[in-house]
Order: C-alpha cells, then structure tokens, then sequence
C-alpha cells in the first residue's frame, strides 16, 4: 500500500554510538540503515506518536555532543519497499554472502558461496556495518582449518558466530549483555541452521567459564577492549587469535601499545574509511 512517510536522518559522534542505538531500540525503532555515523530511518505515516516519543527521548539524550536529527516528509510513496530496495546483497572477499530475505531470489549466482541471511532490522551484526564487515575480511583470511572453537564477544546479531561455523569452526560461544540482540542472535543461529553448534548466553564476559578458544572475535569499542584486556588474554589458548574491529584508526597507537604490552603480536591491520581491523597472537 502507498502512504505518505517520513525519513528521519540521525548524525552522531563515535563516543555515543551505543546510546544512540539504544535509544531507536528502546523506542521500537528496527528499520534502521547505518551510513558511517549518519543513520536513516522511516516511518510511515500513523507513527507519528512513535516519531515524537523518539525525537522527545533524542532531546534528552546525555550525548557527548548533541545529536542531530533531520526529518522530511515524502508523499505518495511505498517507503518500506524503497527501504528494502537500499539493502544490498554483501559479498566479504568473495566467500560469504549476506543477503536479507527478501532478496533470497537474488542469491543463485552466489551458490558457491557461504550464504548467510540476515534481516536488516538492527545494525550492530547485520553485515551493513563497516565495523562488521572488516571483522568477516579477517575472518575469512585467518580462520584456518585447526581452528575448531570461538568466542563472539559482543556478538549482536551472532553474525560472525554464524560466519565462524560457516568457515569450518566446530562451535562458538556467543554473548551480549543486551537482551534484545540476544533474543535476535538465537533468531538468526536457527535461520542460519547453526543454532546446535552456538552457546548463546546474555551476559558479560567474566561470568562465563569457558575458555582455551582458538579464536576471540570482538567488535566492540576501544574502551570495553581496553577494560577486559586481561580477561581476554587468559580466555585464549597458547598462540590464539584476536581479531578486533570497532576501533577508530585515531585510537591505531593505543590499542597497538595496550596489546603489545598484554602479549599480543600484531599480524595484521585493516583499515575501511575510518575504522581498524586487528588481527593479533597471543605470545607467551
């Protein structure tokens, strides 16, 4: 059906990224299309309640630096079939491919490819996130065939557990202490028929009791890297892998320094517009 609608564009700085995303997901906001720090998202008309109650919470945000937000108002359109035209087909080093359902008609020439779908409705583990798919480059380049066991740490969506059994891993252990990202993770882990080789547990780091991981996945922000440091070190086996994305190319000397001093050896570095990729050994 064609309605009128609104498109709402969000920008923001680095530091407030998470609260940005919590505060759409609080206010039931899903469709929503990542750009760097520039987010669009519609809404149809009859939301205006929801549109108001969102800008009304944006107001009073405790930003770091306040959050601005522009909204245009376009008639006579199908914005929800404008909205899944913009999503692409994701091809990572051409082995994985991210597709949202609605597409999966698209996907036969990719049949030789790892296929993975996810529905867009969230951005931290969609694929769409430059932050995630210079995570899914690394991944696809180091993840050997002795690497049997993971942990996504952070894991939204459980997009990159998904990708791990996908590249051969035996199983993985998933975890976020946010619980709609969980719920969505056990979500995909079935769509993605991988939910039996996946433990997915809402919850922090030091409260689990797994260890000796081949591989550590963490997309998550400098400051939660650099708090658990240790902790990620002692969950590693002898020469294990840390692959991290989520830090900014300005913060490139600190976390270099922070993981040369933990014993981690730098193998490689990736960088995509203004983000880093790392890919690091435990040493000793």
């Amino acid at each position: 059906m064609i309605r009128n609608y609104y498109k709402v564009l969000i920008s923001f700085v680095d530091k407030d990224t998470d609260l940005v995303f919590k505060t759409l997901y609080i206010n039931g906001v899903n469709n929503i299309l990542e750009d760097n720090n520039k987010l669009t998202v519609f809404f149809p008309e009859g939301k205006e309640k929801l549109l108001i109650k969102l800008l009304s919470s944006f107001r009073n945000l405790k930003s770091t630096e306040p959050v601005f937000i522009s909204v245009n108002t376009y008639k006579g359109r199908d914005w929800y079939k404008l909205w899944e035209k913009s999503v692409d087909i994701i091809n990572i080093k051409n082995k994985i491919v991210i597709y949202p359902p609605w597409k999966k008609n698209k996907i036969r020439k990719y049949k030789n490819k790892l296929l993975i779908e996810i529905e867009p409705k969230m951005s931290f583990g969609t694929g769409y996130s430059e932050t995630t798919q210079v995570m899914l480059g690394l991944m696809c380049d180091y993840i050997s065939p002795e690497d049997k066991y993971m942990l996504d740490y952070g894991c939204g969506t459980a997009l990159l557990s998904i990708a791990g059994i996908k590249l051969g891993l035996h199983k993985a252990v998933a975890i976020d202490i946010d619980k709609d990202s969980v719920f969505n993770a056990k979500e995909y882990l079935k769509k993605n028929k991988v939910l039996k080789q996946v433990k997915l547990y809402n919850t922090d780091l030091k409260k689990i009791r797994e260890r000796n991981f081949d591989i550590i996945c963490a997309n998550i922000d400098f400051k939660v890297i650099v708090n658990n440091i240790m902790l990620i070190y002692k969950k590693l086996k002898q020469e294990g892998k840390l692959f991290i994305s989520g830090i900014l190319k300005k913060e490139e000397k600190s976390i270099l320094e922070i993981l040369s001093t933990n014993d981690f050896l730098v193998k490689d570095l990736i960088y995509k517009s203004k983000w880093l990729g790392i890919y690091s050994e435990k040493t000793t």
